[in-house]
């Protein structure tokens, strides 16, 4: 066969290639979901599920279809200085397209697991301190099941952002653990103490720190934020 020949069979080869790529590239599922977030009177508390921060919130995928089952919350941020919590979902297809998105609700603060005892009409408390036989008692309260607190630590103890861009913590966080709560967990549970704005350059000076299900605080590590 003649150099010429061969050239033209390479060529049509090439050709051939290139042509199964770009069908097998258009018949590719290269489109990510749509993720719907509702507007829903929803306020955030310490303890709170990931089903209850889930409702309002949908999605779709052309190929895949409805996607809602699949929603995940990525990162719960709290920033108890102005009573806002913003709410990180994501959502991925069976071909690797990921959609994430946000919503800001109200925070509630902790709930309180404490409960006092009913006093029957017409009879007086016992006095703090004392039992009904008289007997003085410790008035240091005890929680039954009450855990300890859990702790963080961070990446660094400053970070510098650009003016514009998303400031979120857990990328900054190095570690969190607790004796009853995952990691998983604990993640959703990041709070921010302290003022900042992303949107306007200047140091920020906010305390990070983790809460966990029985509402125990670890300590509140400062961390610098930069905004430039």
């Amino acid at each position: 066969m003649g150099k010429r020949a061969w050239s033209i069979l390479m060529g049509i080869g090439s050709i051939a290639l290139i042509f199964v790529l770009f069908i097998s590239y258009m018949n590719s599922d290269n489109t990510p979901p749509k993720l719907v977030i509702q507007d829903v009177d929803l306020s955030y508390y310490d303890g709170i599920t990931p089903a209850e921060l889930l409702v309002g919130v949908s999605a779709y995928d052309d190929v895949d279809r409805d996607l809602t089952s699949k929603i995940f919350v990525d990162q719960v941020i709290v920033d108890a200085s102005t009573g806002e919590v913003i709410v990180v979902y994501g959502v991925q297809d069976r071909a690797q397209n990921v959609t994430t998105g946000r919503r800001t609700i109200s925070y509630a603060g902790a709930t309180s697991n404490t409960s006092s005892a009913e006093v029957p009409e017409g009879a007086s408390a016992p006095e703090e301190g004392a039992t009904e036989e008289g007997e003085a008692v410790s008035t240091e309260a005890s929680v039954v099941g009450q855990t300890a607190a859990p702790s963080i630590s961070l990446t660094d103890a400053s970070a510098t952002i650009k003016k514009g861009e998303a400031f979120i913590p857990t990328r900054y966080v190095a570690g969190v653990s607790d004796d009853a709560d995952d990691e998983e967990t604990l993640m959703q549970h990041i709070h921010v103490d302290g003022s900042y704005d992303a949107k306007t350059a200047g140091t920020y000076d906010l305390l990070i720190y983790v809460t966990d299900t029985e509402g125990n605080a670890s300590e509140k590590q400062a961390f610098t934020l930069n905004v430039e």
